[in-house]
Parts: structure tokens; C-alpha cells; sequence
């Protein structure tokens, strides 16, 4: 799987994710949208999403498979976690947040949302009040930030080697000491 799927299906988990949380808050009506993407701003309250941070935790789990054939195949879990910024935006935007807030790591069935997409909640921060004017009015914005933790898969082929031959370039037979 190359790198640009792997992102597209992260990017995937976090929207259905965020999505399924919202669903069983009751906000079925608040958008989810990706921030800092070309596509118009919903007129209603919406959540945006906004990874800032990625980043590899840990070591890389090795399974080892046993060849066939000389070929097997390895593979490679490397775990990450990624920090999510989180904002609701609109005249909602405060009750749909301080739902969220209370509910994303608490409740059962938030957390069963997110796990069923893969991710794994870490840590979430307080709610912060980013009210900002817009031309003439004033526009209601709450973020909260969230570290997900999720496991990517990879593999390869290795081709096992049959035996090592060691040839001196000087004539003298290589000396093995098997004592």
C-alpha cells in the first residue's frame, strides 16, 4: 500500500470516527469537513478537522514468516500517533463542543467510534474559546485537540540466501576453525 493510500484511509478513519461521535451526541445535522481544504464553509454549525502533528511511536513490531520456496513474507507494524485539532464553528458550535468535550473519552459508545475506525484515543485537551469577527459579526469557534494513537501495516518479500561462497584473491584457501 503506498504512502498516499495509507494517508487517504487515515483521513478516512478520522472522519468516520469524528462522524460516528457526533451521530450518537445527536448532531447527525453538523458537518464534518476537512480545515484547510478549497470547499465552500457550511452556513450551519460544522466541525473541522485539522491534523497538525504526526509522528512514529515506539519501535517497529517484526513478524517473520517462514519461507517457502526461499521467499517469505515479513511484516511490519509501526505505530503512530497523531494530534487532531478539532473545531466546531457556527451559532451552535459552544453546546455541540462542551458535548463533545464531555463525551469523546468518556463515553462508551464515543470511544467505541473511534476504536471501530481504528484509532485509539489518547488524551484530549480543555475546550478553548476562539470567538473571532468576521467582516461586521462576530462568529462563535471552540477547538479541542486530540492525540489518536492507530497501527499501520506493511510487508515484503525477502528472498533467503542458499549458501555463502568466500573465494581469496590471493590463492590461499580460507582457514575455517570449526573447534
Amino acid at each position: 500500500m503506498s504512502t498516499n493510500e495509507v494517508n487517504k484511509n487515515i483521513l478516512d478513519y478520522l472522519y468516520d470516527g469524528i462522524r460516528g461521535v457526533l451521530d450518537h451526541l445527536g448532531y447527525e445535522h453538523v458537518p464534518v469537513i476537512y480545515a484547510y481544504t478549497n470547499a465552500p464553509e457550511p452556513k450551519e454549525t460544522y466541525c473541522a478537522l485539522h491534523i497538525y502533528k504526526r509522528k512514529r511511536s515506539g519501535r517497529v513490531q517484526e513478524t517473520v514468516g517462514s519461507p517457502l520456496d526461499r521467499v517469505s513474507e515479513n511484516f511490519y507494524t509501526n505505530y503512530y500517533v497523531m494530534c487532531v485539532q478539532v473545531s466546531f464553528v457556527g451559532n451552535q458550535s459552544e453546546e455541540v463542543a462542551m458535548e463533545f468535550e464531555d463525551s469523546v473519552f468518556s463515553s462508551r459508545q464515543c470511544i467505541h467510534a473511534l476504536q471501530r475506525n481504528l484509532l485509539g484515543p489518547i488524551r484530549q485537551s480543555s475546550m478553548r474559546d476562539l470567538t473571532e469577527l468576521r467582516e461586521s459579526e462576530w462568529v462563535k469557534r471552540y477547538n479541542i485537540d486530540l492525540e489518536l494513537s492507530y497501527a499501520i501495516q506493511s510487508h515484503e518479500e525477502i528472498d533467503w540466501i542458499d549458501e555463502v561462497v568466500i573465494k581469496d584473491l590471493y590463492g590461499f584457501d580460507p582457514v575455517v576453525d570449526n573447534g
